[in-house]
């Protein structure tokens, strides 16, 4: 009874999100693709398949509401947690997140990505910051390879804490990293009472970034104007669309965006200065969003992308600024990473032993969009214990639910995803 007990209780928390709802990936060879392209395209595949899952398709059973998270620090915390597991639990994160074997392949992959986005933003056109660490138990000893591995790839910090003789201590040190990392923006990643005793490892990754737009919004054109909130499930087969109206601060400008449109949606490009980061937003054609998140994958949202061109547009967007906080464990089981959260765990590649598992994965993000830009931030952690254009400008208003997010032009990388159902809703 006590051995059950001790593994129900040794395990890994990551301060992440995660999931996909798609075909099984096998594991690749480098040989087949370019690393760098296979870890952009397995980014976004994990972006549209988290979003999915966080919205209940095909059937959502509850009233849809704003989502707002970082794929990329979710990918990054989980990638370290990969380095260290073995066997099946080493191809279950490969069907899941879409990760590849053999290993070394996918971290030198995932260090070339990392080195480009902090090369990109070393210019100066906007603030970008990633920051990874490791939380460990001083009295364990964690394997050489494993440490050299995720220092080198992901610059990560190896600090020694006491979960044994104080885990509230040892979480007030983690989330007050988080916190200066984030720029005070995440508060309170771990709460009260998830470490304990037996927690041996906290894996911690932080994504800040704050741009202006290159074509910013004049604040004295900014009116109240009216959102119409939609939300929905579907009932038997049926879908049920609750509506009510808010009002809200509506940015507004006339001026050259890329822009693209099809039967179910528009989808409108601001970019930030420097051009290299870009906001997309996907805005429904109906009064809701259940076509286009019903159309929402891979593969469509590549083909909405890539017709992007200029265009004369007078857009209006309501400003807003929210917090999403989401535990992910339930989401990634349900996704086939089942080995890592029970005792059949195999994270020896850490300890050399078979002696740790998941036991949560948490994620924490905030968004800020207003007249000048946009200031998001993001934290994940994984902790282990033991067609035809008219000739006038065209008309996107963002009024009701739509769906965006902040892309890394050059790769294609996805930095965040969110949905803003109801932009006066603050949390």
């Amino acid at each position: 009874m006590e051995i059950r007990r001790f593994w129900a209780r040794v395990g890994i928390l990551s301060l992440l999100a995660a999931f996909s709802v798609g075909p099984t990936v096998q594991p690749v060879s480098a040989e087949e693709n370019n690393p760098l392209e296979q870890a952009v395209k397995a980014q976004t595949t994990f972006a549209v398949d988290l979003y999915r899952s966080l919205a209940g398709l095909p059937i959502p059973r509850k009233p849809v509401e704003n989502v707002f998270y970082s794929p990329y620090s979710i990918s990054s915390a989980m990638a370290v947690v990969f380095a260290g597991a073995r066997g099946n639990t080493e191809r279950q994160f490969c069907d899941t997140l879409h990760f590849w074997l053999p290993q070394e392949s996918f971290h030198e992959a995932m260090r070339c990505l990392e080195q480009h986005l902090r090369k990109q933003a070393a210019k100066g056109d906007y603030e970008l910051t990633i920051a990874n660490a490791l939380w460990m138990d001083r009295r364990t000893a964690f394997t050489e390879p494993f440490l050299t591995q995720v220092q080198r790839c992901y610059s990560a910090n190896l600090e020694q804490v006491d979960f044994a003789g104080n885990p509230s201590g040892a979480s007030q040190l983690i989330n007050q990293w988080v916190e200066k990392q984030t720029r005070e923006r995440i508060k309170d990643l771990i709460p009260e009472g998830t470490l304990d005793t037996l927690t041996r490892l906290v894996v911690t990754n932080a994504v800040y970034f704050k741009g202006k737009w290159a074509l910013p919004f004049d604040p004295q054109l900014t009116r109240t104007d009216w959102f119409t909130v939609s939300t929905y499930t579907i009932r038997e087969g049926e879908p049920d669309v609750q509506t009510r109206r808010v009002q809200v601060p509506m940015m507004t400008r006339k001026d050259d965006f890329g822009y693209a449109e099809n039967d179910i949606c528009q989808i409108l490009e601001l970019r930030y200065t420097g051009g290299d980061l870009r906001m997309v937003i996907l805005l429904p054609k109906d009064p809701d969003l259940i076509r286009l998140e019903q159309a929402l994958s891979t593969d469509t949202l590549a083909e909405w992308l890539s017709r992007l061109h200029p265009r004369e547009v007078e857009v209006y967007l309501p400003r807003f600024s929210f917090t999403w906080q989401g535990e992910l464990k339930p989401v990634l089981i349900a996704l086939g990473l089942t080995d890592g959260f029970s005792m059949t765990a195999d994270f020896s590649g850490m300890t050399g032993g078979k002696d740790l598992f998941l036991t949560n994965v948490l994620h924490k993000a905030f968004v800020k969009v207003d007249e000048e830009g946009t200031e998001a931030a993001a934290a994940t952690g994984a902790v282990m214990k033991l067609t035809s254009m008219p000739a006038e400008p065209l008309l996107f208003r963002a009024d009701k639910p739509f769906v965006f997010l902040i892309q890394d032009k050059t790769t294609g990388t996805v930095l965040f995803v969110g949905r803003v159902v109801d932009p006066t809703q603050q949390k």
